[in-house]
C-alpha cells in the first residue's frame, strides 16, 4: 500500500476500504491526523525539510499498518488512519500507539524535530457510510481540537455542526471587531506565597459582544490566530497592558510586573521587537515592570528564539515560558534560553496533594528551577489543599481562583 496517496486518489482509496471491510460486517475507526504548527516548520527549516519529515511521519504510520489497517496521505499536513475495531477502548489502544510513534522526535540532518498532532474520530458506519462524509466529520473533528488545549483528540459529535456554525459568525464579527476594539482585558494577581501579596498581574483579553454576550477566549484567539488578526489584537492587548500598569505606578500603588501572553505569530513577526519599543515609548513604562509570556513552542526552532529572547532580555524586559508541561519542552534548551520564570500548566496543580505522579513532576521541575535560577509559578490554583501542598514542596508564587479571579482594572488595583 502506498501511504503517501492524496486528493481524490485517497478518498477512494478509503471508500474501497470501506466497501470490502465494512460489506463484512465490520466496523471502522477512521483517524484524521492533522500535524500542529507544520506550516512553522516550513518556515524555519526550509520545505525541503518540510517534506523529509511528511515522509518520515509517513512511514512510521505504515509500521503500524496491517491487513485490517490502512494509512494514507489525505492532504499536505494531513494523515488518515483507518482500522476495524470491535469497542471503542480499542481505538483509544490504537491512538496511544499512533501517538507513541509520533511523540518520538524525527531526526532530520542535524536537527531534532518534534511534532504534535490533532486527532479527529469518526466511525463507520455509525456516522457515516461513505468515505467522503466519513473524512469530512472526522475532520470536523479534528479541526475542533486543535482550537483547544489540553487533549489532542476528539470523536465526532452530531453536535459540532452547531459549533461549525457558531465558529462562522464568531470569524465574521471578529474580523468588524479590529475595526473598533470592543475587547476589555482583566486581570489576574501572581501571588508571592511567603507574604501572600501580588507582586504581578497577568492580563486576560475578554469579548463582550452586543448579541452573542461574552465570547470566550478559547471561542476567539484560535480564530485570531487561524486568520492573522492576531496580531494587531495582540499589539492593543500589549499596550492596553503596558498603559494600565503606568497608570497604576502614576496612582501611587507598589509596582507590579504586567504580564502579558504573546502568540507564537507575534513573536516570530520581524517587526515585532520595533513595534514593542513603540509601545514602551509611548506609554511610559520601564521595560522591567513588563514580562512576556511565551509558549514552550518557540523551542522547536532553537535557532530562531535564541536571538529573539536573548534582544528582549537585553532590553529589560522579563520573559515566562507559559503552560510549561504540556508542550514541546525540551530540558536541554532550558538551560540555553534566557527566561526568568517557568509557569506550570494547572493540569499538573489540580489535586496534586493526592496525584503522587504529578507532585513528582512538580516537585522536580521546583528542584530544576532552583538550580537554573528560575523563579516558578504554579497556574490554576482553586483549593487549600493545592496550596498547601505546593507551599511545603517550596513553591515561590501562584495564580489562581483560590486568590481571584481575573477582574476588571479597577477591582485589580484594589489587590495591589
Amino acid at each position: 500500500m502506498d501511504p503517501y496517496r492524496g486528493g481524490d486518489a485517497a478518498t477512494q482509496y478509503i471508500q474501497q476500504v470501506l466497501e470490502v471491510q465494512g460489506g463484512q460486517g465490520r466496523t471502522i475507526a477512521l483517524l484524521y491526523i492533522g500535524l500542529d504548527h507544520f506550516k512553522r516548520i516550513n518556515k524555519s527549516f526550509g520545505h525541503n525539510i518540510g517534506d523529509q519529515l511528511l515522509f518520515s511521519i509517513g512511514r512510521r504510520l505504515h509500521r503500524l499498518v496491517t491487513q485490517d489497517a490502512h494509512a494514507v496521505r489525505i492532504g499536505g499536513d494531513s494523515f488518515v488512519y483507518l482500522f476495524t475495531y470491535c469497542t471503542v477502548s480499542d481505538i483509544h489502544e490504537v491512538i496511544d500507539q499512533l501517538n507513541a510513534q509520533l511523540r518520538l522526535p524525527f531526526r532530520l540532518g542535524d536537527q531534532s524535530i518534534y511534532i504534535g498532532a490533532s486527532i479527529g474520530v469518526s466511525r463507520f458506519p455509525e456516522h457515516a457510510s461513505s468515505a467522503d462524509q466519513l473524512l469530512k466529520k472526522a475532520e470536523m473533528a479534528m479541526v475542533d481540537i486543535k482550537e483547544q488545549m489540553g487533549s489532542r483528540v476528539q470523536m465526532y459529535d452530531p453536535k459540532l455542526s452547531e459549533k461549525l456554525a457558531r465558529r462562522l459568525l464568531i470569524h465574521a464579527e471578529l474580523a468588524k471587531a479590529v475595526q473598533h476594539w470592543p475587547f476589555t482585558l482583566y486581570y489576574q494577581p501572581i501571588i508571592s506565597l511567603k507574604n501572600r501579596q501580588a507582586i504581578g498581574m497577568e492580563c486576560l483579553i475578554r469579548w463582550f459582544h452586543p448579541t452573542l454576550g461574552a465570547i470566550p477566549p478559547s471561542e476567539f484567539i484560535p480564530l485570531a490566530e487561524e486568520t492573522g488578526l492576531i496580531a494587531p489584537i495582540g499589539m492593543w492587548v500589549l499596550e492596553e497592558a503596558c498603559l494600565q500598569n503606568k497608570r497604576w505606578q502614576d496612582a501611587g500603588l507598589s509596582p507590579i510586573v504586567m504580564s502579558v501572553n504573546l502568540s507564537s505569530r507575534q513573536f516570530y513577526d520581524p517587526s515585532f521587537l520595533e513595534a514593542l519599543n513603540a509601545i514602551l515609548q509611548r506609554t511610559g513604562l520601564a521595560p522591567q515592570w513588563l514580562e512576556l509570556e511565551i509558549t514552550e513552542g518557540v523551542m522547536m526552532d532553537i535557532r530562531t528564539t535564541l536571538p529573539i529572547l536573548r534582544e528582549l532580555r537585553a532590553r529589560g524586559i522579563q520573559l515566562a515560558i507559559d503552560d510549561f508541561g504540556t508542550g514541546y519542552s525540551s530540558l536541554k534548551y532550558l538551560k540555553e534560553l534566557p527566561v526568568d520564570k517557568l509557569k506550570i500548566d494547572r493540569s499538573f496543580i489540580q489535586h496534586i496533594e493526592e496525584n503522587v505522579v504529578h507532585a513528582a513532576i512538580v516537585q522536580a521541575l521546583l528542584t530544576m528551577s532552583a538550580q537554573l535560577e528560575l523563579h516558578v509559578v504554579a497556574e490554576g490554583v482553586e483549593r487549600d489543599e493545592e496550596l498547601d501542598a505546593l507551599m511545603r514542596m517550596g513553591c515561590e508564587y501562584a495564580q489562581g481562583f483560590l486568590f481571584s479571579r481575573p477582574v476588571a482594572a479597577e477591582e485589580a488595583s484594589e489587590l495591589l
